[in-house]
């Protein structure tokens, strides 16, 4: 059983991270080579981290206060111009037609919630974590993107981790790539990207990078 899950990842794929922070854009393009993942090109992008605030105060004479929605909208724009201008300085060095292409955000970005559930709800764990989700969550469910990681049984109870994004952390970003015809593949966290790394590994292949 163990060579034929071998078999099924010695395959050749490449695919691209962006990992977007605060302050910059790193772009990490990935080669998937029999059993081993390599480090292909690095690529970072500075951003330029602003409050336009008191910038306005300044200038108006006003409150800060009073120009809060303003200058958060002037900053939201900023922003999306540098990240926009960011990612196309990137596009030599991909090819979403033939990448896979995946987003990753700091662990700040998403939610984390260990969730106990009977030991019966294993069987159906989608279904039922549909319904608990708005209960374990301070968010409405159209108001999410979520996925899950099965832990096991715990004493009594099944475990399992619950990620959620809200939409308004994502969207923005995957409507910009989009418009530069880069579709993206999944959005990760540095959490559920070094968790998915190391269940490929499964421990034999650690350092593989």
């Amino acid at each position: 059983l163990r060579n034929l899950q071998q078999i099924s990842r010695a395959d050749f794929l490449t695919g691209v991270g962006l990992y977007l922070l605060s302050d910059r854009l790193v772009m990490a393009r990935l080669r998937k080579n029999l059993l081993q993942v390599s480090i292909l090109e690095q690529e970072v992008r500075e951003l330029p981290e602003t409050d336009n605030r008191q910038a306005i105060s300044e200038l108006t004479g006003w409150v800060a206060e009073d120009v809060r929605e303003i200058a958060l909208k002037a900053a939201s724009d900023s922003r999306e111009r540098a990240l926009r201008q960011a990612v196309v300085s990137l596009l030599p060095h991909l090819n979403p037609a033939r990448d896979a292409v995946y987003l990753c955000l700091p662990p700040e970005k998403a939610v984390v919630q260990e969730v106990l559930l009977p030991l019966a709800a294993e069987e159906n764990l989608t279904q039922v974590l549909e319904y608990e989700l708005e209960r374990q969550l301070p968010f409405k469910r159209d108001d999410i993107y979520y996925d899950f990681i099965p832990v096991g049984k715990k004493g009594e109870r099944f475990s399992v981790y619950l990620f959620a994004l809200p939409k308004k952390n994502v969207d923005t970003v995957l409507n910009l790539l989009e418009s530069l015809d880069i579709k993206v593949a999944g959005v990760e966290t540095t959490i559920t990207a070094l968790a998915n790394y190391l269940l490929f590994s499964d421990g034999s292949n650690v350092g593989a990078v």
